[in-house]
């Protein structure tokens, strides 16, 4: 009966899909009398009805409104109770008022005395500095407030550091036994000492405040979706922390609550342990030092806290000798010397073959910036931290080169990789020192960096003598935003974009040349599929072997008789060197073509706006021209590709409508980022800057490009925290609901005509409003009311001004508004409302 029962499920879906019974996509059921189906999005077919139980399951899972399959808002509407009134009366929202403000203050409060406990900290400390204020000691007071709140924020990211470090050791304990006996040999050492008594106390206290604090951390979103998706989801668990556990601490401070005793005991622990105890010690000892000559060196160049912190962690050093004396117990000095020596292997491992594999290829580059080495040097010697520079170089070529390896691992047979290390077997330690495999990686990861940097600029500067070393940072303080974006954000972009293109190109790469020499049986085969091993692990795994390793298994059990015919031919070795041969000369090409070909089309871009920007004293710079020509080239290579596609397969009528089509999105787009910034500039210009820098016996000066600019941010940055965020105060309801539409349906599924007069049409006639009628007010009325000339360029330059603040007073009483309506809301749901429903998809018309 029970396989019966079981058979049936399977047969009664498939008969229901046979039927065409509108089921739901999450759990596949047909519909309930109390679960009704709904389409909530625009979806079709079998993906367009869902439970409404379902899809409130989902959204609390996913923590997402919208469709993840047409990207569609959800429309959620509550439910109330039947006897909840129409709004709530003045006086219960008053009282609702006062305790939500009661109840920010009990949180807040702690906090502000924090800080105001570390400023007073900061005041004493610093107290020697305030002659050097005394002209005006209210910017010292100032400027030890910010110490004392940037202090603060220090200490919470540190106990954040502190909690996660925590978790992670003890699933570490937990999992790893021989780290367990380490902790235990550890502490049976540490056991009979007398010091341990004021350790243990100290710890006690510490870990009842970091797990207080791991339960606040798991109540924020943030923190929640972090840890709940991480790699140590089951470990981040609520601890229930219960503060009585303090003891007669607790008891004496029975007039606070448990938020307030947290945190102020955080914070004067932490600041006493790493700043009050250093500070005082560091005090006395040039105390000491005064008593006995010479000292003068010392006390003018070591910070009292610096000296604290040498005491205490010399006392620290000491301490750890005494319990660990390696001379009277074999066990302890095996453990430490093992201990010191996997420290030392991974320092080379994951410290100083990066560092040294950033050096070469910071040498190998040298002529992109036309430094020379004795300048690299006089700048270490000078800034010693700029070598870690090298370390981070290192690491991120690291990290390439690893996902390089994994790309190639899963079009080519695990056989081909048979001598390189495996980093998945049950007997790999990252510990052990693997000689020949980090050796075999410097060498190759030193020949390819030859191969893709050095050769190609050797080549570039042989053809054309001038084009390095590249100009970087030549614009004006103006434009540093862009400059920065061009910097940082752009390589995201790239890597994004070469991560989605460089597969099947690898893949069509290694299938032409291996049937070229007759290596695919070799080469190819089934691909690799993934194991169960964390990626994190593997990450961490490959870095620390110098990224030739091997991902998938060792090479034991894939070897046949094939193979060893394969590599008993003459010629195989032959092929095999030629198969290498043409993977540098490829790369040589790729890494030529890339370096040159972009910076290239983006001068010749500048060269042809050159008038433009040497009216405005620019120059160009060769990161951005790289960007520019890189985004003409990919662009210039789509349209060639789909024109291309549609010319073979004679789709000619499909071809001219996106030609249309694409000619009405230049058109709007020209508009919408030339002209609509230019007047929103000019307006704000208006507005701000002239009356604000610009004397009223000066005329004004008007820069158009400076005008544009502060256009495009303000515009960009307004439409920005409109669409994707939940303020509100920078559009009205109809922007509101045209950037919505055009964010759900997109541009090129509206009509045209919608656009022009309903979107963009609108804004220009609302700037040119507020440009026009303003200056034509002024200069038609006033002369016929009789005032004179100098009145009249008075209350026109002000007229503005005024409009502006008009504006501001209209915007903060609108705000005002909405956050009224929006307490009320939330008081009411959370008196009256019952649940949710949800509505039904309608279409867009």
């Amino acid at each position: 009966m029970e396989t019966e029962n079981k058979e049936a499920v399977p047969t009664e879906a498939k008969d229901m899909k046979n039927e065409d019974v509108d089921i739901c996509r999450i759990c596949q059921s047909p519909e309930e009398p109390n679960n009704p189906l709904r389409h909530p999005c625009a979806c079709r077919g079998s993906l367009k009805y869902v439970h409404t139980d379902c899809i409130f399951l989902w959204i609390n899972r996913r923590r997402s409104k919208h469709c993840e399959i047409c990207k569609r808002s959800y429309s959620i509407v509550p439910v109330y109770s039947d006897n909840a009134p129409e709004k709530l009366p003045c006086q219960e929202l008053l009282m609702s008022l006062l305790l939500r403000a009661f109840r920010f203050m009990t949180l807040i409060l702690p906090w502000l005395l924090a800080i105001a406990f570390h400023s007073h900290c900061m005041f004493l400390l610093l107290a020697d500095m305030e002659t050097e204020f005394h002209e005006s000691k209210r910017v010292f007071k100032l400027s030890c407030f910010f110490l004392g709140l940037l202090y603060t924020v220090e200490i919470v990211t540190e106990i954040t550091f502190i909690v996660v470090l925590r978790v992670v050791y003890e699933e570490l304990v937990r999992t790893e036994h021989e780290l367990l006996r380490t902790v235990h040999l550890i502490a049976n050492g540490l056991r009979h000492k007398g010091v341990t008594r004021v350790l243990i106390v100290l710890w006690k206290y510490m870990r009842i405040l970091c797990d207080w604090w791991h339960d606040q951390l798991l109540q924020l979103p943030f923190f929640h979706d972090m840890f709940m998706r991480g790699p140590l989801a089951l470990a981040f668990v609520p601890r229930n922390t219960q503060l009585h556990e303090f003891g007669a601490i607790r008891r004496f401070l029975f007039f606070l609550d448990d938020n307030t005793l947290a945190v102020l005991a955080i914070n004067i622990f932490w600041s006493f342990l790493d700043y009050m105890l250093p500070y005082l010690i560091g005090q006395a000892v040039f105390v000491l030092l005064r008593c006995f000559p010479p000292h003068g060196w010392v006390l003018e160049n070591i910070s009292e806290i610096t000296v604290g912190h040498i005491v205490l962690l010399s006392v620290w050093v000491a301490y750890l000798k005494s319990v660990f004396t390696l001379i009277r117990n074999p066990t302890r000095t095996r453990w430490f010397s093992l201990s010191v020596k996997d420290a030392l292997i991974l320092c080379f491992k994951m410290i100083l073959l990066p560092w040294m594999l950033g050096c070469w290829i910071d040498f190998c580059t040298f002529p992109l910036t036309g430094a020379t080495v004795s300048q690299r040097l006089e700048v270490v010697s000078d800034y010693p931290l700029m070598a870690a520079k090298n370390w981070c170089i290192g690491i991120g070529y690291l990290l390439v080169a690893l996902s390089c390896m994994k790309l190639i691992q899963e079009i080519v047979q695990k056989r081909a990789f048979w001598y390189l290390l495996d980093v998945t077997g049950p007997n790999y330690k990252i510990t052990k020192l693997h000689l020949r495999s980090l050796l075999f990686a410097f060498a190759f990861h030193g020949a390819v960096v030859v191969i893709v940097f050095h050769f190609p600029i050797k080549t570039i500067t042989l053809i054309n003598r001038s084009f390095f070393p590249l100009k970087f940072g030549v614009y004006k303080d103006e434009f540093m935003l862009g400059l920065l974006a061009a910097y940082i954000c752009c390589p995201r972009r790239l890597a994004n974009t070469v991560k989605q293109s460089i597969k099947p190109v690898v893949h069509k790469w290694v299938v032409a040349v291996s049937s070229c020499l007759r290596l695919s049986d070799f080469l190819l085969g089934v691909p690799q599929r993934r194991d169960g091993v964390n990626h994190n692990v593997r990450l961490a795994f490959g870095i620390a072997e110098g990224c030739m390793v091997s991902f998938y298994g060792s090479q034991r059990d894939t070897t046949c008789e094939e193979d060893t015919h394969d590599q008993r031919d003459e010629r195989f070795m032959l092929r095999i060197g030629m198969l290498l041969f043409l993977a540098a000369l490829s790369m040589f090409l790729v890494s030529t073509t890339f370096m040159a070909l972009p910076v290239l089309v983006g001068r010749a871009f500048f060269q042809s706006i050159s008038f433009y920007m040497l009216s405005f004293g620019l120059e160009h710079d060769d990161i951005c021209a790289f960007w520019i020509g890189l985004c003409i080239i990919r662009k210039i290579y789509k349209i060639t590709c789909f024109v291309y596609d549609h010319i073979v397969t004679r789709r000619v009528d499909l071809l001219l409508k996106h030609a249309m089509k694409c000619m009405q999105n230049v058109l709007l787009f020209s508009i919408w980022i030339f002209v609509v910034p230019g007047l929103l500039g000019l307006l704000i210009n208006l507005m701000i800057i002239i009356p604000s820098q610009v004397p009223l016996d000066e005329s004004p000066v008007y820069n158009f490009l400076h005008d544009w600019l502060i256009g495009v941010y303000v515009l960009h940055i307004c439409i920005a925290l409109t669409m994707f965020t939940s303020v509100t105060c920078f559009a009205t309801v109809a922007w509101r609901e045209k950037l919505q539409r055009i964010r759900s349906v997109g541009i090129n599924h509206l009509p045209f005509t919608w656009l022009i007069r309903d979107v963009i049409g609108s804004a220009i006639n609302t700037l040119l409003t507020a440009l026009c009628v303003p200056y034509v007010l002024v200069n038609s009325l006033l002369p016929v009311l009789g005032f004179s000339r100098e009145a009249n360029l008075t209350v026109q330059r002000f007229v503005w001004p005024v409009l502006l603040a008009l504006i501001v007073i209209w915007f903060s009483a609108k705000l005002v508004r909405n956050l009224i309506i929006y307490i009320h809301q939330v008081e009411f749901d959370n008196r009256y409302k019952v649940g949710e429903r949800l509505v039904d998809f309608i279409e867009d018309l």
